[in-house]
């Protein structure tokens, strides 16, 4: 028998500090011209290298036609998104900085802390988490 007390289940929680990066793009954003695929490529080799490094837990498009609005405006305000591993909200910030989209200010980005809670993905953000502090911070080198 399992105690389902509301105590219990909230013991049985995660608690593990992540940070998603919303990305939305501003006027400057064309992803037709030689410029915006040239930033494509680098977006994509950033995102590989924070993979490789053991920062990044997932990253993607978001569907942003496809979204229900709420209140009469779209709950996140980004296209796309990646969730990161860092030491701090601070650290975090300090990653998205060297986006390349926002370097070159085709991109606005909003840091936000998460709490991964539950799922098939919490042994993996125990894992990103225990060696980012390891390492002390998440940032490319």
């Amino acid at each position: 028998v399992t105690d389902s007390s509301s105590e219990a289940i909230l013991a049985r929680l995660a608690r593990i500090p992540l940070y998603v990066i919303f990305m939305r793009p501003t006027e400057l954003h064309d992803l037709g011209s030689q410029e915006g695929k040239v930033l494509m490529r680098e977006h994509v080799e950033w995102q590989l290298a924070m993979e490789s490094r053991g920062t990044l837990l997932g990253a993607g498009p978001l569907d942003v036609e496809g979204a229900t609005p709420v209140a009469g405006s779209l709950m996140v305000d980004a296209t796309g998104m990646s969730i990161i591993a860092a030491p701090s909200r601070r650290e975090a910030e300090l990653i998205a900085a060297t986006e390349p989209f926002r370097v070159r200010g085709w991109r606005e980005h909003m840091v936000c802390p998460w709490e991964l809670n539950e799922g098939r993905a919490v042994p993996l953000g125990r894992k990103l988490v225990s060696d980012t502090m390891e390492r002390g911070r998440g940032e490319p080198a």
